[in-house]
């Protein structure tokens, strides 16, 4: 073997130096994502107890016993109902999109795209639920 003179002395073929290691190779594993998101919004609610204080001659509303999880769900959509929709939507994208020239280099990257969206919707589901009164 004859060295070339631009690695030092001897390292030329050695099989740990760096310039002679091989890649690794990308390996797929499966992990669990579980990410928190909030949301302040307005519920609507029939469920509370006007109460009159005596002390104060001032009327309020006594909400401890609503159901505020309840209330919530009746009124709005999870995250993984949303992003269902939002998939629908991109179906219907792509089905526009599956009509046009598949040449156009465009219509080749906006098909990805929504490709990835439908994908990325794909599997999620609810851990946790706390709707709070603030």
């Amino acid at each position: 073997m004859r060295e070339s003179g631009y690695y030092p002395a001897g390292a030329e073929h050695d099989p740990n130096a760096p310039w002679n290691e091989k890649p690794i190779q990308d390996v797929e594993f499966d992990v669990n994502v579980v990410q928190s998101v909030e949301r302040t919004c307005s519920v609507i609610t029939n469920t509370y107890m006007p109460v009159y204080d005596e002390d104060t001659r001032e009327e309020y509303n006594d909400t401890s016993n609503v159901d505020w999880n309840r209330e919530w769900m009746n009124q709005y959509m999870s995250i993984p109902d949303l992003l269902s929709e939002f998939a629908k939507y991109a179906e219907q994208e792509l089905k526009v999109l599956d009509q046009l020239s598949e040449d156009a280099w465009r219509t080749r990257e906006q098909k990805r795209y929504w490709k990835k969206i439908i994908e990325n919707c794909k599997g999620w589901r609810v851990v946790d639920t706390e709707v709070e009164e603030l």
